[in-house]
């Protein structure tokens, strides 16, 4: 997906132990490549992975200051499949220390769930990279699942180019859309930076209109509900809300029929903040970005039966992610996490 991103000219960075795939990335320059010392690849021993990083850290942190520091730059994503071996083993950790790092940035953890047909290994080590992304406090996460697309018809290779391109498509037209002007209400880069802030898990859902001139509010309003809930993301959409946002591309009379108080009044929780965008043009389309969400606990025991049927019986019962994001606990305002050493960061996934 970082290749897809730099092939529309958006900075992009790829972290690897494998140069041969660092060199499979067709539209990154090698000088936003990095090559991590002690290995060529982990064979998906995240284990292994997680041990080497420790020599590697100091030169992964500078590497990712010197080309994502500059002010021009609000959001980081850090994108990674939670089934392999070095992303699912380094990323939480990476993120733990950008975030302790680079305060000024919103960090957003992107882990890729499995597919439900992928290997027994596969599965185990997204439940543990799971549980070690969820350690990380301040930030908000993402979840794009590889299980949000079902098609027999369809090769996973192609179903997964097909959901990298559908995320990429959605994060780009948000952020394309904080640098267009409204007379009505403006959704701008401070305010998607406020969103992506926000502690806790988060939702996109997209509804493209063919014909709006036909539909009532009352459909608008039902059909992004359902792009919510059948969206590329995994979050538990019933359970917690933070802030919400909301960009409508179209004309007037589309307008006038998205009306987002009428969504609010659907959820169960009301949010604290909401963030309106109104532009007018050609492409009919409406976005809209739930924060502060609980992750989804089915989509984490689907993940855990898939294991569990495999005999394997030791699947760690304590990975209590309700608790994690019970709504008492999270915090109201965004918080970086106090200031800390490094080491003691990396002690934590030891």
């Amino acid at each position: 997906m970082a290749d897809l991103a730099s092939s529309k000219q958006f900075p992009a960075l790829s972290i690897n132990y494998s140069k041969k795939d660092l060199d499979s990335c067709r539209h990154i320059p090698p000088k936003m490549q990095l090559h991590l010392y002690g290995t060529e690849g982990v064979g998906k021993n995240r284990s292994y992975a997680k041990e080497l990083f420790s020599t590697n850290y100091e030169k992964t942190i500078t590497f990712i200051k010197q080309h994502l520091e500059q002010p021009s730059i609000d959001i980081i994503f850090v994108i990674y499949s939670t089934a392999g071996g070095t992303g699912s083993g380094i990323a939480p950790m990476i993120i733990d220390l950008i975030n302790m790092e680079m305060t000024d940035k919103a960090i957003v953890a992107c882990p890729i769930l499995p597919d439900l047909e992928e290997c027994l290994t596969s599965q185990l080590n997204a439940l543990d990279c799971l549980h070690e992304t969820l350690k990380v406090k301040g930030v908000s996460y993402l979840f794009i699942d590889n299980q949000s697309i079902s098609s027999k018809h369809l090769h996973k290779t192609d179903k997964y180019k097909q959901i990298n391109s559908k995320v990429l498509n959605q994060l780009i037209f948000l952020l394309e859309c904080t640098s267009k002007e409204s007379l009505i209400s403006n959704l701008d880069r401070k305010d998607l930076k406020a969103l992506f802030s926000t502690d806790g898990v988060v939702n996109i859902g997209d509804l493209h209109l063919t014909n709006p001139k036909e539909l009532t509010m009352e459909w608008i309003k039902e059909g992004m509900i359902k792009s919510l809930k059948t969206s590329l993301f995994s979050a538990d959409y019933g359970n917690n809300l933070s802030k919400i946002g909301m960009v409508v591309n179209g004309n007037a009379d589309l307008f006038k029929k998205t009306d987002l108080m009428e969504f609010v009044t659907s959820f169960k929780y009301k949010p604290t903040d909401i963030f309106e965008g109104y532009y007018e043009g050609k492409c009919q389309r409406i976005a809209m970005i739930l924060t502060g969400l609980s992750p989804e606990l089915l989509r984490v025991a689907q993940i855990k039966e898939v294991v569990e049927s495999q005999q394997i019986t030791n699947v760690d019962d304590n990975l209590n992610y309700e608790r994690l994001f019970s709504i008492e606990n999270r915090p109201i305002a965004p918080s970086k996490p106090k200031k800390v050493s490094p080491l003691e960061i990396l002690s934590k996934y030891s």
